[in-house]
């Protein structure tokens, strides 16, 4: 099913905070991500804890399909982790996005695009100026989606034996 097909289609997609009986569910996810991974994710990356973490922040967020699935995943956390990384002081509440996956099942199908435009209108209720994130240079499908919802490269960085480019949007 493409999310593109009909509007009803669209409206049966919920986006939602995780609930603690998902955290497995959602580690669970990430876990077929990586192993489909054009990007940073392996068998060591992202771990249970990360997951556990982002849902102690409050910002381990989901998407739903009409069965009550999860099909996507993502986290909205302080952009502390990337302070020294960037030197923009233009920016007074800044928030990073992390760990989007969506389920390989579900990919290729407007899922992600759907997910991170609703991550952004959940950062700008938080009232953030701006949202960055880390995205592996390597992974053209999410520099693509990055891209075409307005991110801008703000550098490259090499990390854990991985290039990576930060990319930011201001509100």
């Amino acid at each position: 099913m493409n999310i593109n097909e009909s509007k009803e289609d669209y409206d049966l997609i919920t986006f939602q905070s995780a609930q603690e009986d998902e955290i497995e569910l959602i580690y669970q996810l990430y876990r077929r991500c990586a192993n489909t991974s054009r990007g940073s994710w392996d068998d060591e990356y992202p771990t249970l804890e990360f997951v556990k973490q982002d849902y102690a922040q409050q910002g381990l967020m989901t998407l739903k399909n009409e069965r009550n699935e999860i099909i996507a995943a993502g986290a909205i956390t302080s952009a502390e982790e990337l302070k020294d990384l960037t030197r923009s002081t233009e920016l007074h509440q800044l928030l990073e996005l992390s760990r989007l996956g969506v389920d390989p099942k579900y990919q290729g199908q407007g899922y992600g695009r759907l997910l991170l435009h609703n991550l952004m209108e959940e950062v700008r209720r938080r009232h953030a100026d701006g949202i960055q994130l880390l995205a592996a240079s390597a992974n053209i499908p999410a520099l693509s989606l990055y891209r075409h919802a307005g991110f801008e490269e703000r550098g490259s960085f090499l990390m854990y034996g991985i290039d990576f480019i930060l990319l930011e949007k201001r509100f």
